[in-house]
């Protein structure tokens, strides 16, 4: 049993140190959590240790260790000498916060005695005069150990809670945050690693931005630069969580007929500078596209190709809304075919995003229609060849 109350009246008039406020990471999105509280307790109370106590009630060492996520505390408290059945006293660790005064006023404590039958209480464990704690309060069912706590003191007092205090150790704890770390994860271009660009034409090319940290931003930016390579700045406006990827359209140009390399370099609020090389490689023009009617072979994708742009795209497809799926219809006009032959068109309104990825050559169109909106989800990979004359 946790003698918080007793514990709250013990130390209601607090320790006073000499402390500091937590500050959040400079660039944060928020205010991220709190990984981990730690500190090593140097700073001895006012007239500590007691006059006249043994070395086993005297602190020689303390040190803490909070994981606000999962509740636990961990620590080492070392007695100047192992305590003897007469010596019996009880050993405190109280976590708490500084109050507009400087005294770290109690929060949470965690407490045992040093001898006798319940030495050590549960989620202690002793080795002569060294003590060590390992406890989740989250196991109860509470959430304890709080972000914002920001000072700790070991403290030493009579076995039977009288009050005073035999000795005391405090200091500062210090707080590691949750951070945002970004890696370029890949590029490719409508799905292949290997980058084939047209020479001087805008190209896009899809960048892998993954969140490889503990925690959410925003803000991404992607730039690039290369010997004979030009990348125009990528700034898209979304959030990136931790542990997902965000896939960045990029436009890319080769400025040459021959391979060159380019730097991608990924950034967001809060996070530093991650960079990755790719090598590019000059493609021949394909076909011009030609003029006319075009359909898959299923027919669920038909539309017609006038002086280079597609007009009047319409897709059936089966999309997936919620947990029911149904039929539906979209269209798309004037989608540009580029000297490249590569389609990549992004239409975003407020309501939905639908997009056609692929390559024109000739008399031939293979892409993929996406769509997301409304709570529906569609995709359809069609190849739509011209028809009639």
């Amino acid at each position: 049993m946790r003698a918080r109350q007793l514990v709250a009246a013990l130390v209601a008039g607090g320790v006073a140190l000499t402390g500091t406020l937590l500050a959040a990471p400079p660039g944060a999105v928020g205010v991220p959590p709190v990984l981990e509280l730690s500190g090593t307790l140097t700073e001895r109370g006012t007239g500590m240790p007691a006059p006249g106590i043994p070395d086993s009630q005297r602190i020689v060492s303390a040190s803490v260790e909070a994981d606000p996520q999962s509740d636990r505390a961990q620590a080492r408290i070392v007695l100047g000498a192992e305590p003897t059945v007469s010596e019996n006293a009880k050993l405190w660790m109280v976590l708490g916060q500084y109050d507009d005064k400087g005294t770290c006023t109690h929060h949470i404590d965690y407490n045992t005695p040093t001898h006798g039958a319940l030495d050590p209480n549960y989620g202690w464990s002793r080795s002569g005069s060294t003590y060590t704690l390992d406890m989740t309060f989250g196991l109860y069912g509470g959430n304890i150990v709080a972000d914002s706590l920001d000072c700790a003191f070991a403290l030493v007092t009579h076995s039977n809670n009288d009050g005073q205090f035999l000795d005391i150790l405090g200091g500062d704890l210090t707080a590691r945050y949750a951070e945002t770390k970004l890696q370029v994860a890949g590029a490719t271009l409508l799905g292949s690693k290997k980058l084939k660009l047209l020479p001087k034409e805008w190209i896009t090319v899809d960048v892998v931005v993954k969140n490889i940290g503990a925690y959410d931003t925003s803000g991404v930016v992607v730039t690039g630069k290369g010997k004979g390579v030009k990348v125009k700045k990528a700034n898209p406006k979304t959030m990136i969580y931790k542990g997902s990827t965000l896939t960045v359209p990029v436009k890319v140009k080769l400025t040459k007929k021959a391979k060159a390399k380019v730097t991608l370099t990924a950034q967001a609020i809060g996070t530093k500078k991650v960079t990755r090389t790719f090598t590019i490689k000059p493609a021949k023009a394909p076909k011009r596209i030609q003029n006319g009617k075009y359909r898959s072979k299923d027919k669920r994708v038909t539309f017609q190709v006038k002086k280079g742009k597609i007009t009047k795209f319409k897709v059936t497809a089966w999309a997936l809304c919620g947990s029911a799926g149904r039929w539906e219809y979209y269209t798309l006009d004037n989608i540009k075919v580029p000297r490249s032959g590569i389609v990549n068109i992004v239409e975003q309104r407020y309501t939905y995003i639908a997009t056609v990825k692929g390559r024109a050559s000739g008399k031939q169109v293979k892409a993929k229609f996406g769509y997301t909106g409304g709570g529906c989800f569609a995709n359809v990979s069609f190849t739509a060849h011209r028809i009639g004359k």
